[in-house]
């Protein structure tokens, strides 16, 4: 909650809050990873967990660059 108000304070005195590529490529492998864990879930595929593994690894990859890029 803390964080929603102080981010409209800031929108309110004219700051804007930017995203780099690198979080939008970290959000776009956790929404695959989960989407492949799920569905390894559901049909009992072991190689689709292990794709979701390999998947949600490089997004903490691509979180750290973003964290370091842009600054946590």
């Amino acid at each position: 909650l803390f964080t929603v108000i102080a981010s409209l304070i800031w929108r309110n005195r004219g700051g804007k809050i930017q995203a780099v590529i690198w979080g939008k490529i970290k959000m776009v492998l956790h929404v695959a990873g989960i989407f492949f864990l799920l569905l390894a879930l559901w049909l009992n595929l072991s190689v689709m967990a292990v794709a979701a593994s390999i998947i949600l690894g490089a997004s903490i990859y691509f979180a750290i660059l973003s964290m370091v890029y842009h600054g946590a």
